[in-house]
């Protein structure tokens, strides 16, 4: 079985700026030239392309590119320079191609110059974007092209205007590309080299427009801003391919974030053949109340089909009944006689909270002042085991931060964006707009800035889940996006799903373990999940038990595409 420090490595998750320094780290310290990385470059971007259209027919046949007419945008950096040398391969496969730059070809400099003169000796065309007819973008080809290549429109557009360096907003002349590319993207393949023109690579915002591509090929590990969900209108099928840059580099340069991937398939343990229902994880849920008893019974079915071997909802003893009626295959423990958590009932907990796996609190436990009291008792039990807290448990660590230092490095948070906000107000005295603000601008540091200051695993739900957490030994926070975005998973319940399926997982895990690769394995499969339900149950018609129910069938599928050497990022990765 992997680590998720090995995926952390597999899967590495850069900015622009340290994609940079591996770059340079492999040319300075390493030795190889940058001519030969970006050889590579181009050759993968071929690659995609080849894949994309793929050859017809029996062995021997023409060549999926062959005929093909190839729109090449240019800019004067490497970005340009990969471009041209996929012009090159392009035209060695037989396929009719033509380079636009945005300068003369003796105003390029550097490696991008010399595959530039390779590309010229090797007869490959060039004209200028300055004058091009984007309604006949052929039109510049030489005279030796039959008018069917010079006058027909091309059926693939390769954009290497901008590559990851770009920041800030976009010349008027770019724009005007951008905003012509995006207009015949309807007649042609758009495959962006890096990232599309326009986007910012850390951000994955537009600025103010960029190109719609089909497809992006991005080199050696993915740039943060594309691989993003938010991005997706503009990167398309994302795909990630390595350029040669030695693993040594990603010791040398380490960095902390990464992408989940099916390979967290590998997390899962093989179930021991003489486990019983008392080894495979006993799972306590604290929650409940009256008019909120579907939130604990949603969680107690995921944790079922996580495969949690014992399942309890310790609930109010007034809606116990109602809680059991719910999901008769959990036991209940009744708290009481009332409908509302309140702090004497932690004498009924105490004696069996040491006896759990692991603890989910907060689903259903509602906002009442008592409930945030109970909360606090069992928190501060010195020998309880890991706890998730989620929904109306968050909101109490909301309103009493306290709460958040009784929290250890075992624990883990699972808030939405909205009780994310509301946690980043409390601790940061701020209002919980600005929070909010915040979270939008990037959400990743804002996740990584929380698990720097306190010690759970957060899972910070959304389009695009950010898990983070502060481990032992490293000075930074090690944090994972999860790139799906599902809208079947939008819907009430769906959270109590996850946390369910978190609490099952840690129950399997020993109990003075880290909780991130629990968290990460638990964020890809819930994200799976929503993929399946797309297909079965279209419309977002899926509820959120449906959710649960289909986690074992989640579960199967991610393994078996792991064992075929998928390595799906939810968007096309490769």
């Amino acid at each position: 079985m992997r680590t998720l420090e090995q995926l952390r490595l597999d899967n590495p998750l850069l900015t622009p700026q340290q994609m940079a320094a591996w770059d340079r780290w492999t040319i300075d310290e390493f030795g190889l030239p940058e001519e030969l990385l970006m050889e590579n470059a181009s050759r993968v971007a071929l690659d995609v392309l080849r894949e994309r259209f793929p050859r017809v027919g029996a062995p021997g046949a023409p060549d999926c590119l062959e005929g093909k007419r190839v729109l090449l945008l240019a800019g004067p950096g490497n970005n340009g320079g990969d471009a041209v040398a996929l012009a090159r391969h392009l035209l060695d496969n037989g396929a009719v191609v033509l380079v636009l730059t945005t300068k003369s070809p003796e105003a390029y400099k550097g490696t991008a110059q010399k595959h530039l003169e390779y590309a010229q000796k090797a007869g490959v065309p060039f004209g200028f974007i300055q004058i091009a007819d984007w309604l006949r973008p052929m039109d510049q080809l030489p005279e030796e092209y039959g008018a069917a290549d010079r006058e027909g429109f091309c059926d693939i557009i390769v954009d290497g205007l901008l590559g990851t360096g770009f920041s800030g907003e976009l010349r008027d002349d770019y724009k005007t590309w951008v905003q012509a590319i995006n207009k015949i993207r309807d007649r042609a393949f758009v495959l962006a080299i890096d990232v599309p023109s326009g986007l910012d690579g850390t951000t994955g915002k537009p600025s103010p427009v960029a190109v719609r591509a089909h497809a992006t090929v991005t080199m050696e590990a993915a740039k943060t801003g594309i691989a993003l969900p938010e991005a997706e209108p503009w990167v398309g099928r994302l795909e990630v391919r390595r350029i040669a840059i030695p693993r040594a580099v990603r010791f040398a340069q380490p960095v902390q974030r990464a992408l989940l991937t099916d390979a967290v398939a590998s997390l899962v343990d093989t179930p021991d053949p003489a486990m019983h229902k008392g080894t495979a994880g006993r799972v306590c849920i604290i929650g409940g109340s009256h008019g909120l008893t579907g939130a604990p019974v949603l969680s107690a079915i995921a944790a079922l089909r996580a495969g949690a071997g014992l399942v309890t909802i310790a609930c109010p003893g007034g809606i116990a009944s109602e809680v059991k009626n719910g999901q008769p295959e959990c036991m209940t423990l009744p708290l009481g006689e009332g409908t509302v958590l309140v702090p004497e009932m932690y004498s009924e907990l105490e004696e069996r909270i040491p006896g759990f796996d692991a603890l989910l609190l907060g689903p259903g436990m509602g906002r009442d002042p008592e409930s945030a009291r109970l909360l606090k008792r069992v928190l501060a039990q010195e020998n309880r085991p890991p706890a998730v807290v989620d929904a109306d448990g968050l909101f109490h660590l909301s309103q009493r931060p306290s709460l958040l230092g009784m929290l250890t490095d075992r624990d883990v948070l699972t808030p939405h964006p909205v009780e994310m906000a509301r946690l980043v107000a409390a601790v940061d005295t701020m209002d919980e707009s600005s929070a909010m603000e915040r979270y939008t601008e990037n959400r990743i540091a804002l996740a990584e800035g929380f698990a720097e200051r306190f010690a759970p695993c957060l899972v910070l739900k959304g389009a695009g889940t950010v898990v983070a957490q502060k481990l032992a030994g490293n000075d930074d926070p090690t944090s994972f996006l999860c790139p799906i975005a599902c809208p079947e998973l939008a819907i009430g319940g769906s959270g109590d799903v996850l946390a369910g399926l978190i609490a099952a997982l840690l129950g399997r895990n020993d109990r003075n373990s880290p909780p991130l690769p629990a968290a990460c394995l638990g964020v890809y499969w819930h994200a799976s999940t929503g993929r399946i339900l797309g297909r079965s149950v279209p419309g977002r018609g899926a509820m959120a038990r449906e959710i649960a129910h289909a986690l074992p069938q989640a579960l199967k599928e991610l393994i078996h595409a792991h064992s075929q050497g998928h390595h799906d990022h939810g968007r096309g990765l490769g």
